[in-house]
């Protein structure tokens, strides 16, 4: 896992000096190439190809300037990219064109939400090949010193925590790698219960000793799960990075934004689809959750081929 060249995602929302600033941090210290893309819907015909000419002149300028930053710091940058097409068609041919390993877009301004990460990015995290990473702007730094990496163990997050190594590596941060697990609920018919369920609401009170004997079992299994965990992490090679573990139980998406509120992390790794594999069109639950409620940027990890493993 490696971040060579990075499509940004160039827009004109107060947002883009961030984004700009987050990325020639990011790539400085990991060696990346920046291609800032910037994306103009399809401009009618009969507008003709002076209009278009026009938009390229204005807008060229103003993303040459936007981005001075870049190079002056060091990083290698191309020339800024204008085309026309939906924002995250541009960029996903773009990220294909390039070979890029990492596609960066920043949040818009709804008015009714305030900020938020618009249409671009939930399509592009839906649909790349490439990890993406969603940034949130405002009263953030750019430096990016602690990192939240959170695996449900399967086959799809190796690619997350391997990204959360890289870097963690290359930025020189603390890197904290958090499986969060439901919790044992009593299940109606079963009067012993040796497995997590799914948490779900029961009708009656339970009566003491059934208290006693979930509290037996939930012990027990978070006992044999922690293991498990514990054995998932042996397969990577973690050594001359700082890290943590933690294990935590009940709601993914809720545990994992109850940490990201309390650590003031500068970035979340999470997965695109997990254990429940759907269809390429669709993000997971979780996933989804966390993007639209994160305090910080997030990046998110597209699923990997089993048979790549």
């Amino acid at each position: 896992m490696s971040i060579k060249k990075i499509v940004l995602g160039f827009d004109f929302f107060d947002s883009t000096k961030h984004a700009v600033d987050t990325v020639t941090y990011l790539a400085k210290h990991c060696g990346s190439e920046v291609i800032p893309v910037h994306a103009v819907d399809h401009i009618p015909y009969h507008y003709g190809l002076n209009y278009w000419h026009r938009v390229y002149d204005e807008l060229y300028p103003r993303m040459t300037k936007s981005i001075e930053t870049v190079s002056s710091n060091g990083v290698a940058v191309r020339p800024p990219e204008i085309k026309e097409g939906r924002p995250y068609d541009v960029l996903l041919t773009s990220a294909t064109e390039y070979g890029a390993d990492l596609i960066v877009v920043g949040e818009c301004r709804n008015s009714f939400m305030g900020r938020v990460f618009g249409p671009t990015a939930n399509k592009l995290v839906r649909n790349a090949k490439q990890p993406v990473l969603a940034i949130r702007s405002g009263e953030f730094p750019v430096e990016i010193k602690r990192i939240l990496c959170a695996v449900d163990l399967s086959v799809a997050s190796r690619s997350v925590l391997s990204l959360g190594r890289y870097l963690a590596e290359h930025l020189d941060a603390n890197l904290d790698i958090v499986h969060v697990a439901p919790e044992v609920r009593r299940y109606p018919g079963l009067s012993n219960l040796d497995f997590p369920v799914m948490p779900m609401d029961v009708d009656g009170e339970l009566k003491d000793d059934m208290l006693e004997q979930l509290a037996a079992c939930n012990g027990s299994v978070k006992l044999r799960l922690e293991s498990i965990f514990d054995d998932y992490l042996k397969g990577f090679d973690l050594s001359g990075i700082r890290y943590s573990t933690w294990f935590r139980q009940g709601v993914p998406h809720i545990e994992i934004l109850k940490m990201v509120r309390a650590g003031s992390y500068d970035l979340l790794l999470i997965g695109r689809k997990g254990q429940n594999n759907m269809p390429s069109v669709l993000i997971g639950n979780t996933t989804e959750r966390i993007l639209d409620e994160s305090l910080c940027s997030v990046i998110v990890v597209p699923h990997e081929d089993p048979g790549e493993c």
